[in-house]
């Protein structure tokens, strides 16, 4: 397994269909559908990846297998030396084999060395299975908050990187 930035230009398709797949099996399990949350990853496309990628100066980084994807994970810097792990994904037959860990280890690991001391996600309030697996990590839960355009509450989780 090596984990490495994305080279957009090359592997967008293969990035995008890799998103897809990870977070379509969330979308079943919550009821997420295109109608209810049109700018959910399980419905992305290379135009939108690639637009919020310059809008936000996000990277991505996949965790390889041979040239194969088979994880990811955006980073984003936020404010001050906050910043968001977005798009952490791994496809469905490779879970619980430690890729997911590896990711957001590697992504502490760069938040770090860009001169930050937090990272913070969002996910669904009510993945409990989720919620947990990150706590395990040593994020603690810093709020929750429902939007009017989506069709669950939010849960912000916080993880302080190490000196």
């Amino acid at each position: 397994m090596i984990i490495r930035e994305v080279d957009l230009n090359k592997e967008l398709e293969q990035l995008v269909a890799v998103i897809r797949r990870s977070f379509i099996t969330v979308a079943h399990d919550f009821n997420i559908t295109p109608g209810n949350a049109p700018t959910n990853p399980a419905f992305i496309d290379e135009e939108s990846l690639l637009k919020s990628a310059e809008k936000k100066d996000l990277n991505y980084y996949g965790c390889y297998e041979q040239e194969t994807i088979v994880g990811c994970y955006a980073l984003e810097k936020a404010f001050h030396q906050t910043y968001y792990l977005e798009r952490l994904a791994v496809i469905p037959e490779k879970r619980h084999q430690g890729y997911g860990r590896a990711l957001v280890l590697d992504a502490f690991k760069r938040a770090k060395e860009k001169g930050g001391n937090n990272i913070s996600i969002a996910i669904i309030e009510e993945h409990e299975i989720l919620k947990n697996w990150y706590k395990n990590l040593r994020f603690v839960e810093t709020g929750r908050k429902t939007f009017a355009h989506l069709p669950f509450d939010v849960c912000f989780l916080r993880h302080t990187l190490e000196e």
